[in-house]
């Protein structure tokens, strides 16, 4: 008998481990949507992370208030996973989150918006352990036996588990851990160019790195997870699991250790990129969402299949993604195959299997662990390790195929549980008979057709062809061989390889398909010759202080007349998006990426980064334009806001360079201070002094052991004027122009001299009529005297 929702709850409050209780959990992401710009409207808005480029959001109808109205600061595509579908798809942030529904509906009203929506946030389904069956007694329920008799899994069937983390060291996972054969690991680089670095074994999109490993033994539930769709079988070691050969892609989806996968639709979109052959998805909510459900549409199209939880409520109710189109949802059943007491029921339901203590890989610090687990999280993996089964044998089977052949074979039991008849898809999963409906029962047909390259690259793709409404003769492994008569061998076991082919010659393509009926083969001709090597060089990263601008140049080495476009994205902070030497100005770092298209078809890509460091906040205390002091008297500066300071000019002050110092000037004087911080930035501030009492026309401290400084000759003077002066002894000697604000002016001369009569002739050049000062500095001694230009 099912335990009523209520009770069910109330039994949770007196103590019963891990319930997902859906009501205590938000729906929808705090302070965020979707939106999406409707197609044909030519609209591309300007992505921001930060402060936005004003100039570029006033470009954009209705978009500059909202940004400033709800304190937006985050727009951008959510999704790596490349689609007509989700091109047009923004993610917004904003600090009023309590003003989402209000937010929602004005940009609703924008005309060029076609739909704005909540962000869904998704939860693990946990289950209390109060089941004591036999341990794993759940695989022979579902035949798991008769299915390893046919197929035992191939390790080139890839199970994305996204979840909040994999333990890919668990001595149970560990042999069947998924390798990417693009990936090259620890040289930082995407290689594979899906979008992530180093993603050897995976990815953890919550945290940015390719180590999708549990941070700590609290991130157990995608660990137990991927030991019920495959941990390694007939190993001697731990538990048998469906999947047996099947390979595991680990995907961390979780920030913490506490329900909600923070980052499911991260994973997802990584499981697409990476090219899973089945996404499982232990984890839901009762969120709809247009842009997940579109995101989960452009998998399937690339043919992969999407397995998911129905929920652990105990209720007749629709959760997500278990609902959307294209996903096979799960309910979970008793070993009798009765409905587990939590499990979600609904017309939605594809298939059940077996979620009452189900003995798994769990999270250890040692060499493994293993534990119960009761809940739809776990029956999921159950029906993804067998899709694992179904697609090894028969790697032709579409997404709609193979979620076909998985309900016809399927237990109905109805009649076990009347009171949940039509709300449990086609009934529990059969798994002898689902391996054994989609065994080829034809020797494998050898056909293939080629896709030639546009004039970017020498690449080829060779498409095993197959009548996708006969998959009888599905071959279960396929070997190319690609030769020329001039050296060139290449092979590949992949489906639909592509090969590089260097040279201009003509190619023999051997095709030889397999499965356990026999092998077939076909030879076949192609004369190919490599296209010009077009390309694009967006130059090397740049560094700015904010306020500065940097010379983008795009290298393009291609015929000017076979140019078509050139296109820099986000516009924002350049001086002109369609050039390709546009100036930047960015506000924040931002990576600019240039796409020049050929009217050839060829299209290509590069990118750079401009990093802009902010600038010192520096400033004077007393914080004022000027101050006055009298003849004799000092004045103390403190300035504040950066690292390192320069003072200028550096006469009458205790320190040049000093955060703290005095400044005791014999005659008025404008400070500026450069204040410089880490990465080189500066900021200047200025005060002046203004000094009483002084008298320019003679104030000269040097003693008779320096020398005599003799009157300017003319003065006043109006095209050139002489400096003289009698020097004792040999020393620095620096001449400075000011203007009687004391402001520098020009220096006329810094070197040493000897023991002379000094004479210096300045030439008047565009200076300005009025009275100067000349400023003498000699070994430390100053002196300053007043000649006028007329």
């Amino acid at each position: 008998m099912r335990i009523p929702h209520l009770l069910f709850l109330m039994l949770t409050s007196l103590g019963l481990h891990g319930v997902w209780a859906q009501d205590a959990l938000p729906t929808f992401k705090e302070g965020s949507l979707f939106i999406k710009v409707e197609d044909d409207a030519g609209i591309i808005l300007p992505e921001f992370e930060g402060a936005p480029d004003e100039v570029a959001l006033r470009n954009i109808e209705g978009l500059s208030g909202l940004v400033n109205d709800y304190d937006i600061y985050y727009l951008k595509h959510p999704f790596k996973t490349q689609s007509p579908l989700l091109e047009n798809i923004y993610e917004v942030k904003f600090r009023e989150v309590a003003a989402r529904a209000d937010l929602k509906s004005e940009f609703q009203a924008i005309s060029y918006i076609d739909y704005a929506e909540e962000v869904p946030v998704y939860h693990k389904f946990f289950e209390p352990d109060d089941y004591r069956p036999l341990e794993q007694s759940y695989l022979p329920v579902i035949n798991a036996e008769g299915a390893w008799d046919i197929s035992q899994g191939s390790e080139d069937v890839v199970i994305a588990i996204v979840d909040d983390a994999v333990q890919l060291s668990h001595e149970d996972l560990s042999p069947n851990i998924w390798v990417n054969p693009g990936e090259i690991a620890g040289n930082g680089i995407d290689d594979d160019g899906n979008g992530f670095v180093d993603d050897v074994n995976g990815y953890n999109v919550a945290f940015g790195n390719n180590n999708p490993e549990p941070r700590n033994l609290n991130f157990n539930h995608g660990t137990s997870v991927a030991g019920c769709a495959s941990a390694a079988t007939n190993n001697g070691t731990g538990i048998a699991s469906i999947g047996f050969n099947c390979s595991i892609m680990g995907v961390g989806a979780s920030v913490d250790e506490g329900l909600t996968i923070t980052n499911s639709l991260e994973g997802i979109d990584y499981a697409i990129a990476a090219k899973a052959d089945i996404v499982n998805m232990s984890f839901g909510g009762r969120g709809f969402s247009i842009t997940v459900s579109r995101l989960i549409e452009v998998g399937h199209q690339q043919g992969i299949i999407f397995v998911a939880s129905s929920g652990n409520s105990g209720e007749d109710e629709a959760n997500y993604p278990a609902a959307y189109p294209f996903v096979i949802s799960v309910g979970a059943t008793t070993v009798t195959d009765r409905v587990a007491n939590f499990s979600t029921v609904h017309s939605s339901v594809d298939v059940m299997a077996p979620g009452v203590q189900i003995r798994t890989t769990a999270v250890s610090a040692g060499s493994g662990r293993y534990g119960p687990e009761s809940g739809t999280s776990f029956s999921a993996p159950v029906v993804a390790g067998l899709l694992g089964l179904m697609k090894s044998i028969n790697p032709c089977l579409t997404p709609d195929q193979a979620e076909q052949f998985l309900k016809e074979t399927a237990i109905n039991i109805d009649a076990i549980n009347p009171t949940d008849a039509g709300k449990l898809g086609a009934g529990r999963v059969d798994a002898a008979a689902a391996v054994a409906a989609v065994q080829p029962t034809a020797l494998p047909v050898a056909n293939f057709s080629t896709v030639l390259p546009d004039g970017c690259s020498n690449d080829v793709i060779f498409n095993f062809e197959i009548d996708e409404e006969d998959v009888s003769g599905c071959p279960s492994s396929v070997f190319w061989v690609v030769t020329n008569d001039q050296g060139y061998t290449g092979t590949s076991t992949e489906l639909n390889p592509v090969f590089t082919l260097p040279d201009t010659a003509t190619y023999i393509i051997q095709l030889i398909v397999n499965n356990q009926l026999g092998t077939s083969q076909i030879a076949d001709q192609l004369s190919f010759q490599p296209n010009v090597a077009y390309s694009l060089n967006a130059g090397a990263n740049e560094s700015l202080c904010l306020g500065e601008s940097a010379q983008l140049e795009a290298l393009i080495t291609a015929p000017e007349d076979l140019i078509d476009d050139i296109s820099w994205t986000p516009g924002f902070g350049l001086s002109n998006s369609r050039i390709a030497n546009p100036v930047a100005n960015p506000t924040i770092t931002t990576t600019y990426t240039v796409v020049t298209s050929l009217s050839n078809g060829c299209e290509l890509t590069d990118e750079v980064t401009v990093n802009v460091s902010p600038n010192p906040t520096t400033f004077i205390n007393p914080n004022v334009a000027e101050t006055t002091i009298d003849l004799g008297d000092s004045v103390r500066l403190q300035v504040f806001g950066a690292e390192q300071y320069s003072w200028s000019p550096g006469i009458w002050l205790s320190d040049s360079t000093g955060e703290v110092l005095f400044a005791k000037p014999e005659q008025t004087v404008t400070y500026v201070v450069t204040g410089f911080n880490s990465s080189g930035c500066s900021l200047e501030d200025e005060i002046t002094i203004i000094v009483n009492g002084t008298n320019p026309l003679s104030i000269n401290p040097w003693d008779e052991t320096l020398g005599e400084i003799l009157a300017p000759y003319p003065n006043p003077a109006s095209e050139r004027i002489t400096f003289r002066a009698d020097l004792l002894q040999s020393g620095k000697l620096t001449l400075r122009m000011m203007d009687i604000q004391g402001r520098e002016v020009a220096t006329l001369f810094n070197d040493q001299v000897g023991r002379s009569t000094f004479s210096l002739d300045w030439d008047r050049g565009s200076e300005p009529a009025g009275m100067y000062l000349m400023l003498w500095e000699f070994d430390g001694a100053v002196a300053t005297q007043k000649f006028l230009l007329e």
